[in-house]
């Protein structure tokens, strides 16, 4: 698993202890990061290059890396609470990221409003207007109004607010974003900006005999964010979404219900139902380059 998706996990569990980061193999396998957890909060770094937190960023241009759990000997101190710095990771990973960020073509764009990562909730004209005076408060939601508006956030950040109209996808400002009959879904970070693939990514069409080949390769890849969309499979949508390596989650969606499953699911409607029509998004390292 990549040093960066374990150091992200830990903190989300809660985890406690010292970690320490030694890169293995690779162009930028080069020095150590220490970083010290308690109940999930980061109250100790330290890195070959210093002790700014900023130092972290270190850890992405690592392809994998010797981790290890020790006892605390006494890092030099620092504090950031433990959803701070679930935010602070995925930040990071998007500064690479937002220069890389393009227009959605009409198929692209309705299946972004179509997907479907968890349940939703209605927002009342005033609660939008707040998000638009005053922030997202550090979270990761995705906005939708019917089948024409949408705006992906992503740890605090508007990523991407669009309309569908007769002429193709139009971007907006947030600012212009309807406040009526708007529904809101609430994600965690990793998962929210592999499920914004479309938005950075580069495209491919793909059917049941080459989809389950992919998700083998991208397992292996340390480099690779995802987003897998199987449409009209049995008069479902299936969404698979990865992160360096790891399967995040599969959803699968009928109407306005939802369920959340595992790589197992994937499989399953891979072998079972076969389905003939579908889209794999991609980006990585190799694409960032190009």
């Amino acid at each position: 698993m990549h040093p960066a998706v374990v150091l992200y996990i830990a903190i989300k569990r809660r985890e406690s202890g010292k970690f320490q980061f030694v890169p293995a193999g690779g162009p930028d396998a080069f020095g150590v990061v220490k970083i010290a957890l308690k109940d999930g909060d980061i109250v100790g770094f330290d890195s070959t290059w210093g002790t700014s937190l900023e130092n972290l960023r270190r850890i992405f241009r690592w392809k994998k890396a010797i981790i290890q759990k020790l006892n605390d000997d006494g890092l030099v101190g620092t504090h950031m609470p433990r959803l701070e710095a679930m935010r602070k990771l995925i930040n990071l990973e998007m500064e690479e990221i937002l220069p890389s960020i393009h227009g959605l073509n009409l198929q692209d764009a309705e299946n972004l409003i179509r997907i479907r990562v968890g349940k939703s909730k209605d927002l009342s004209p005033d609660e939008v207007k707040e998000l638009k005076e005053k922030g997202f408060e550090g979270k990761t939601m995705f906005l939708q109004v019917g089948n024409k508006w949408a705006s992906i956030i992503i740890a605090g950040k508007e990523l991407y607010s669009f309309e569908i109209t007769s002429k193709g996808v139009r971007r907006i400002n947030f600012l212009d974003f309807p406040e009526r009959r708007t529904r809101s879904v609430v994600s965690d970070h990793m998962v929210g900006l592999a499920v914004a693939t479309p938005l950075f990514g580069k495209a491919m069409d793909i059917d049941y005999r080459t989809a389950e080949k992919e998700v083998e390769r991208l397992k292996r890849s340390p480099d690779t964010i995802w987003h897998m969309i199987l449409s009209d499979v049995g008069g479902i949508m299936v969404s698979a979404v990865g992160y360096r390596g790891l399967i995040l989650g599969v959803s699968v969606a009928r109407g306005d219900s939802v369920l959340l499953k595992d790589e197992r699911y994937l499989k399953t409607v891979l072998t079972t139902l076969k389905p003939t029509k579908g889209r794999l998004y991609e980006y990585g390292k190799d694409m960032r380059s190009a």
